[in-house]
């Protein structure tokens, strides 16, 4: 793991901000390839209580529930800092401020994710119901790909217990930004392979893929998404969100 602070000025008290930014970040995080955190700030600036702006970027970073993302940018304008705290080296917010975030996800990531051992604990023992009588169902794998088209394909093993068989289901469907910014779920779900399965399963697994783009995931502490727009195209799935920062993540 490289982890880099690039701070325009050499003070120790600035040295001091740098590290502290670094190790809270790397802190919310299982693991990152690559961490970088940019502060733009003059003596004169953190004698004001300001930071003129920040930037975090960072590549293979591991959240909650194993999702990984491919690569993260978030964008912060003028902080207000608490300035006696700032030169002690704690990024210490007197007000909230507002910037953006730029993620990226690939197949391989949304498949991690899916296949993680919290999520694929839920899709074990499924209670779905056929023909008016209750069925359990484990969900064996599932694997993803994104479509040029902008939409998802899913495919997944799944094994009906009362039966002892093992089925396969495939479909596409199409992510959309849902509850002011905060969810996305997917909608025009057409089969391709499984369609005569029960609708319960694919629900099963939407509800799953629900789970993994929900934007707690992406999140920091402190720092809170709203998506603005999803683009889906054949090698990622890109989000672009305002990033509304209450206060920094703290050790």
């Amino acid at each position: 793991m490289k982890l880099s602070v690039l701070l325009g000025l050499d003070t120790l008290g600035e040295k001091t901000l740098n590290r502290i930014a670094e190790l809270a970040l790397s802190s919310q995080l299982d693991h990152v390839d690559d961490l970088t955190v940019q502060v733009k700030t003059n003596v004169d600036l953190i004698a004001q209580g300001r930071l003129e702006s920040m930037l975090i970027d960072g590549k293979g970073l591991v959240m909650q529930q194993d999702l990984r993302m491919q690569h993260m940018i978030i964008r912060i304008g003028q902080v207000a800092v608490n300035p006696m705290a700032a030169l002690m080296g704690n990024i210490q917010l007197t007000h909230p401020t507002q910037g953006s975030a730029h993620i990226t996800l690939t197949a391989s990531d949304l498949t991690q994710a899916f296949n993680s051992t919290i999520l694929n604990a839920q899709m074990q023992g499924v209670m779905i119901e056929e023909d008016g009588q209750e069925v359990v169902l484990d969900v064996q794998s599932v694997s993803c790909q994104l479509c040029a088209t902008g939409d998802l394909m899913i495919q997944a093993t799944v094994c009906l217990r009362h039966q002892a068989t093992v089925q396969h289901v495939e479909f596409y469907a199409t992510p959309q930004i849902v509850d002011q910014g905060r969810r996305v779920q997917l909608d025009h779900v057409r089969y391709t392979q499984g369609q005569d399965l029960p609708p319960a399963i694919t629900q099963a697994l939407i509800e799953r893929a629900a789970q993994v783009l929900d934007l707690k995931n992406f999140e920091m502490d402190g720092i809170h998404l709203n998506l603005e727009t999803l683009t889906v195209t054949a090698e990622t799935l890109t989000l672009e969100a305002i990033a509304h920062v209450i206060r920094f993540p703290k050790l």
